[in-house]
């Protein structure tokens, strides 16, 4: 082999950095799926056409939604902003064709998912921390098949639960084990970890669907080497036809009936993507059952319903902040990982600004002494709720 030869060989080798060898550009590529090319996390392609090598690819056929930690949105139409919303959220309502994978595929049926998400708090920060799946298999010639799983909790606290012949998208959920193999077609629902990438997985290929959970490292934070978060990807050759498009925060493409993050933010003038977002999100119609639930979630959803398309942009600007600070969540929460605390406190800013009064005594009691990080629009939000 000639010197030049020798010489690309060991700069290839250099250069692809797999997954398990060591982190590239201090994380970890996902094994299987991509691989580091120059200090960057690049899909296989093929058959890998998209998606971010550190986190989660999709083949060609597949859209995804993903909520990443800090909580940002990918939503299936590959758009992205900030999602702050300590409640739980309908990621996505869909039926899909059952296909029978041996030989040429064919269809024996349909699958009916739901996927709901949720997000904790772990100090001062916010985090997704899971994901539910209701499944319902119905085939052609009349069996049905229902499965209900939930992944939720942070690195090294993970917890499974399952309900096996049930279809319960808000839960609740037994200690039943998710695992439906129907042989004869081919058909299987399971759910299980990956410890290669310390993934959490509901996987069932035959109805074109997966959702994955990376929990978050609560005790490294920002040092964590994998990238946390939850997927949701559905396979487009199952041909997915969406229901309660107007209550899904995953935000459906506009080419199947859904919304841009630009139509989300004309439904509420005056306001930012990431604000219009926020509201949309807080104010669906969603049962709030996760595990640990604040019973502020649907008050938070009444007081932002309260508000006028006057009134609405000035409250959204004026209290958006309080989940920006995580010094301050964190002095106002105290111990444990409840999300009451800032939410109650975004309600009455927002209840101040969209007519309910006599918020000053909640807002004065519940920020106390905590001004850590807030910058002005802690004081203001005091001046002007307790303005005589």
């Amino acid at each position: 082999m000639s010197r030049s030869m020798v010489f690309l060989v060991l700069s290839a080798l250099i250069t692809y950095v797999t997954a398990q060898s060591q982190p590239c550009s201090g994380k970890y590529c996902i094994e299987g799926q991509a691989q580091c090319i120059n200090d960057s996390c690049v899909c296989n392609n093929p058959p890998y056409t998209h998606g971010d090598g550190y986190f989660n690819c999709y083949r060609k056929s597949q859209i995804a939604a993903e909520i990443l930690n800090d909580p940002v949105l990918n939503t299936f139409g590959n758009e992205s902003d900030s999602l702050t919303v300590p409640c739980r959220i309908l990621v996505v309502n869909t039926k899909l064709e059952l296909k029978r994978y041996v030989g040429k595929p064919t269809n024996i049926g349909f699958c009916y998912v739901q996927v709901h998400s949720f997000q904790s708090r772990s100090r001062g920060k916010f985090y997704v921390s899971g994901y539910e799946v209701a499944i319902k298999l119905e085939y052609s010639y009349g069996t049905v098949k229902n499965v209900s799983s939930i992944v939720f909790g942070p690195q090294g606290g993970v917890q499974e639960n399952g309900t096996d012949n049930a279809f319960l998208p808000d839960g609740p959920y037994a200690n039943d084990n998710v695992d439906y193999n129907d042989t004869a077609n081919n058909v299987r629902i399971t759910r299980y970890y990956d410890s290669n990438n310390d993934q959490y997985v509901f996987e069932a290929d035959a109805c074109g669907i997966r959702a994955t959970l990376v929990p978050y490292d609560t005790v490294s934070g920002l040092d964590r080497v994998r990238v946390p978060g939850v997927s949701v990807a559905i396979n487009c050759i199952h041909h997915p036809k969406y229901f309660d498009i107007a209550n899904s925060v995953g935000i459906i493409p506009k080419s199947s009936g859904g919304y841009t993050l630009q139509d989300i933010q004309s439904f509420y003038p005056g306001t930012t993507v990431e604000q219009a977002l926020s509201v949309f999100a807080f104010t669906r119609n969603t049962t709030q059952t996760q595990p640990y639930v604040s019973t502020e979630c649907p008050l938070v959803k009444s007081s932002l319903l309260s508000c006028d398309s006057t009134n609405l942009p000035v409250a959204v600007n004026k209290c958006d902040f309080i989940f920006k600070s995580p010094k301050f969540v964190d002095c106002i929460s105290g111990a444990g990982s409840s999300t009451s605390v800032p939410l109650q406190l975004y309600r009455a800013c927002v209840d101040n600004y969209c007519g309910a009064s006599n918020q000053c005594a909640t807002i004065q009691g519940i920020v106390g002494t905590c001004t850590v990080n807030t910058g002005p629009q802690l004081t203001t939000l005091l001046a002007e709720a307790c303005a005589p």
